[in-house]
């Protein structure tokens, strides 16, 4: 009931009744070499497409398909989140047909559908890398980490009850996952990566919306808890860097939260120290 080997452990999020809930997870080593395929598509942002998404659940010889995906890849601060989702063949009403890329939703409705995913999921799992995770092993090798994480946890929460066949990924990489049941046999999921994924397909789609409401929730408690940071404007950018943000680092430094390892901020080599005295 552990992956196949073993990776500094981060907080994950699983689905309970109290939602948004922290917990350890199995770790491991990863590689990035994978053997799966890459569907590059083009990204179409139509609302014609959105309502056909309905449509769009993998028509293939799996029943438990994992969906994947990421939010804040490009922030200049904070957590990087991922989630994994699966989804039921049906659903008890039409508000599925919600469930759609989060950034095409307001946060009033990504809100609304995060939580009816969190109601219908068969499954699902939240997982962050930290900022220093970030820094130490770069911004996709982190991400990698903890979209594998979030498998485990879901693995975890699945304790074998049922098992999932296949996963989707949004984006051009996903490195191989391996998963060892409680009886030691190991369990190879193949995967599929998928460019624009979470415009095409409705369990990438539910990961991008979760993933997004977790990560904001997160950015907002910090900026309740720190309200020196809001300098920033990242309860109006939630850390992208944005004019605004790029603006204020050059003002103020950066925080312990910024990524030393980004663009800007690995530039700032002068202003290391975030300045509170001001």
């Amino acid at each position: 009931m552990s992956s196949d080997s073993s990776f500094a452990s981060t907080a994950s999020v699983t689905k309970t009744k109290t939602v948004r809930e922290k917990k350890t997870s199995p770790t491991r080593p990863l590689s990035l070499t994978s053997t799966s395929s890459t569907v590059s598509t083009r990204s179409t942002r139509s609302r014609k497409t959105y309502d056909h998404m309905q449509l769009h659940k993998y028509v293939g010889q799996y029943k438990y398909v994992i969906g994947i995906d990421e939010v804040a890849r490009g922030c200049l601060a904070g957590r990087v989140y991922t989630a994994a989702v699966i989804l039921p063949d049906e659903f008890p009403d039409d508000e599925y047909k919600y469930i759609r890329d989060s950034k095409t939703l307001s946060a009033k409705q990504r809100e609304k559908m995060c939580s009816y995913i969190e109601k219908h999921a068969v499954a699902f799992a939240v997982d962050y890398a930290e900022v220093d995770e970030v820094d130490q092993y770069n911004i996709l090798n982190a991400t990698m980490r903890s979209m594998h994480r979030a498998v485990d946890t879901l693995m975890e929460q699945l304790d074998g009850r049922l098992k999932p066949e296949f996963i989707m990924v949004d984006g051009p990489k996903f490195p191989d996952y391996k998963w060892i049941a409680s009886d030691d046999t190991e369990i190879s999921i193949p995967h599929e990566t998928i460019n624009h994924g979470d415009a095409l397909y409705r369990n990438i789609a539910a990961a991008s919306i979760v993933a997004k409401v977790y990560h904001d929730e997160y950015i907002r408690n910090t900026v309740e808890e720190h309200p020196e940071y809001e300098k920033y404007g990242w309860l109006s950018n939630m850390c992208y860097g944005t004019a605004q943000h790029i603006k204020a680092i050059r003002e103020h430094g950066l925080t312990p939260l910024h990524r030393k390892s980004f663009g800007i901020c690995k530039d700032a080599t002068a202003l290391e120290t975030f300045r509170t005295d001001e």
